[in-house]
């Protein structure tokens, strides 16, 4: 029995250290299982409280790590969660989000608190994880504001007004309608229902205080959406503190390429809500979003585009342009009437810039961008841009006043490859130490092709250029010798001169109005300078005559010379004179011409000179004296003659008109005068080619001695029977420049920006 007994003992000691064992591995099991569920909020964790769920607030928070479900509590804002308070709202989920639904006014306190289960022998357990969120949502701070919003169209911006709440924490936000709905929707449909998947035991370890950082980061809501959700520190203009004053505030958006938001697209509204938001320690609470503010693609676009433009060089430029309302751009030209020329037009969708060809020479230009509607019609424009083009030969007309020998490079150490004829009219493709780089002679010949002339480069010292175009608008022309010659004796017409076209001119007035003005290119430099210094004081040149044909010259001459010892007419009361005022004044041409000069002598407007006495005191004579015809009882009187006007003194014919040939011959030769900046012309001693000794410098006006200083002080040399005369005497003598016998015409092949093309003698292109 003792030794049964003991048998028993030993049973019971073993079934003893069994159940210890059991119990100490099951313990062992637990607690690991129990360390195993620890679970928490990390640093920076953030709980969202939004009150756009309804009558609820949705519930949104980072995820805990470790973290199997969360719980989810609320109590009245007043009553805080300490003690025995019981929650208005208790719910376990395994989402981070859940909708807390009939929220009090006065608004609720929030915590939540993740957790995860572990084992036991009694079942599941749970166990609360650490760093629980708190966040206070204060229904009426985060009411919904009424809004008033207006667009400034020149300054591209939204401006929201509303009156601004108190509270701790709270500022506004204006945010895209598209981010909160995204919001809504990326949110689902989240509840209660939630927690029936979870163990209904209660959180074992009491819930905590937060644990997270002092300044937890902005949540950023819906952030695919530009600006969307909190704005980031570049869009602080969106956001406002409105502290605890409350009172009448606004935010400000800005639209554009550099705003917040780019412009709406045409029938792609952008629409905005503004929403109240209160800050707190690991919490954002977001109030009630304001009724939607549309802001359509024109509310938010100038009525008129900025125009902007930058040089590329060689009289290029780039034109570019801010967005405006409209549904096309039209960039325009001024012309020279002052009418508006469309250049090109572009839509919506083009890209809003313009690059010119080469633009003419020296010329003032005028652009500007115009808005039009869907029917194409007017509605706004730009300001006026302005700017002037350098002084370029590039693409001018030239005539070499010699043969010449074209060279295959600039240095003229090369080879040449042909040559260029004297009086041929060649474009200048470019310019070269001193070098015009040309095509030959086969492709001035009508009906030729480029491949008949050779590229090179010729000497430009012995070449005219056309001062119109090389000198664009720096100066005024009026070649009166092309259509009806001014060429008069102190109103006295000259038969078959005046108011002609004289040999050699015919082709110089082109189809459109415009005129050559050949002139030699190194006397073209000196005048630019002339030019410049006459600009500075409000002045411009009008010309009247460049290179002249000599065989003009020679037609002038004669014709003039043989009515020397004609009688002077009698002129009319219009100014003209008897036998030749039908002749001067009849025809097309003199409608687009210049009437017949007067004569202040013979119309007594002018107190004679002791020089012109006689003239005077013999057509004096002759009109007293003539009687019956007969010349009884009288003592016979000279009849004055043109004569009279022209050999006074030093003077004869040949002071005003050269026998035997003139610089203008030389392409070396101006004629011309100063014109105010309204274009009115100066008042000189006399007309304009008025051939008499009242044409002389010694009789200067004010205006003819400024006109003198500003061509001499450039290296002109003067014409002392001719006021308006002036030469190149140095580039003559450095040259040993000869007569051309022949007048000039544009024919030929001429390149610009649209290519080669074949332009005929008056202009107008094949």
């Amino acid at each position: 029995m003792k030794k049964t007994g003991n048998m028993r003992k030993t049973a019971i000691l073993a079934a003893g250290g069994g159940v210890l064992l059991l119990v100490l591995g099951t313990g062992a099991f637990v607690w690991h299982d129990y360390v195993k569920a620890a679970s928490g909020f990390e640093e920076g964790a953030l709980m969202e409280l939004n009150m756009e769920a309804g009558d609820g607030i949705l519930v949104s928070w980072t995820e805990a790590s470790s973290a199997e479900g969360y719980r989810v509590q609320a109590w009245p804002l007043s009553d805080g969660t300490s003690g025995e308070d019981t929650p208005l709202f208790s719910l376990d989920t395994e989402q981070t989000q859940a909708v807390l639904e009939a929220v009090p006014k006065e608004g609720v306190t929030v915590s939540v608190a993740p957790f995860s289960t572990y084992w036991t022998p009694m079942g599941r357990k749970i166990r609360e994880g650490s760093g629980v969120l708190f966040g206070e949502a204060d229904a009426e701070a985060l009411e919904a504001c009424e809004v008033r919003a207006f667009t400034d169209r020149e300054a591209q911006t939204l401006t929201v007004q509303f009156e601004a709440g108190t509270g701790e924490g709270l500022s506004y936000e204006l945010i895209p309608e598209e981010s909160r709905i995204s919001d809504e929707a990326a949110s689902g449909e989240p509840g209660p229902e939630a927690s029936e998947e979870l163990p209904e035991e209660k959180m074992e370890e009491e819930v905590s205080g937060a644990e997270s950082s002092e300044e937890a980061p902005a949540m950023e809501t819906g952030a695919e959406a530009p600006g969307a959700g909190i704005f980031e520190e570049e869009r602080t203009e969106s956001t406002m503190e409105a502290g605890r004053s409350g009172g009448q505030e606004e935010l400000l958006l800005h639209f554009g390429e550099d705003g917040d938001y780019p412009v709406p697209e045409y029938g792609a509204p952008l629409s905005f809500v503004l929403r109240p938001v209160i800050r707190g320690e690991n919490y954002v609470a977001v109030g009630e979003c304001s009724e939607p503010i549309v802001v359509e693609r024109d509310d938010v676009l100038p009525e008129s585009p900025l125009l902007e433009w930058e040089a590329l060089g060689g009289n290029r430029f780039r034109f570019f342009w801010t967005e405006a309302a409209g549904n096309a751009y039209e960039l325009q030209s001024r012309t020279e009437d002052g009418n508006w020329e469309t250049v090109d037009t572009f839509s919506l969708e083009d890209e809003r810039e313009y690059q010119t060809g080469v633009l003419p020479s020296a010329r003032s230009y005028s652009y500007r961008v115009s808005m039009a509607d869907e029917q194409g019609n007017f509605l706004a424009a730009s300001g006026e841009t302005a700017f002037r083009t350098e002084i370029s030969s590039l693409y001018c007309t030239i005539w070499p006043v010699r043969e010449l020998p074209v060279y295959a490079s600039a240095d003229m150490s090369g080879e040449t490859v042909g040559t260029v004829s004297a009086g041929n009219a060649y474009c200048v493709l470019g310019e070269e130490n001193g070098m015009f780089l040309v095509r030959t002679d086969g492709n001035i010949l009508a009906g030729s092709s480029l491949e008949d002339g050779v590229q090179g480069y010729i000497d430009s010292r012995y070449c005219m250029i056309n001062l119109p175009e090389y000198l664009g608008d720096l100066c005024d022309y009026d070649i009166t010798n092309s259509y009806a010659s001014r060429c008069m004796m102190h109103g006295y017409s000259i038969p078959e001169v005046t108011g002609t076209v004289i040999p050699g001119y015919e082709k110089v007035r082109l189809a459109d109005g415009n005129f050559l003005a050949p002139y030699l290119y190194p006397s073209s430099q000196k005048l630019i300078a002339a030019v410049e210094t006459a600009a500075e004081d409000g002045y411009r040149f009008r010309i009247y005559d460049a290179y002249r044909p000599h065989e003009a010259t020679a037609a002038m001459y004669e014709r003039t010379s043989r009515i020397l010892d004609e009688p002077l007419p009698v002129l009319d009361g219009d100014g003209g004179n008897g036998e030749f005022a039908d002749g001067s004044a009849a025809g097309p041409e003199n409608a687009e011409g210049i009437p017949a000069a007067s004569s202040d002598l013979a119309q007594g407007t002018k107190e004679p000179t002791a020089s012109e006495k006689p003239v005077q005191e013999a057509a004096g004579e002759f009109a007293a004296d003539a009687g019956d015809g007969q010349g009884t009882g009288t003592e016979a009187v000279r009849i004055p003659v043109y004569r009279d006007l022209v050999d006074h003194g030093p003077y004869t014919l040949a002071s005003f008109l050269a026998r035997k040939g003139s610089s203008h011959n030389m392409g070396i030769a101006l004629d011309l005068t100063l014109l105010t900046s309204e274009g009115e012309e100066l008042p000189m001693q006399s007309d304009m080619h008025d051939l008499s000794w009242y044409s002389v410098t010694p009789e200067n006006t004010e205006a003819a001695n400024l006109l003198s200083q500003y061509m001499t002080e450039a290296g002109f040399h003067t014409l002392l029977s001719e006021w308006w005369h002036f030469q190149d005497n140095e580039t003559r003598d450095t040259l040993g420049l000869e007569y051309l016998e022949e007048g000039v015409s544009v024919e030929g092949w001429k390149a610009g920006n649209e290519g080669w093309r074949y332009r005929n003698e008056d202009g107008s292109w094949e």
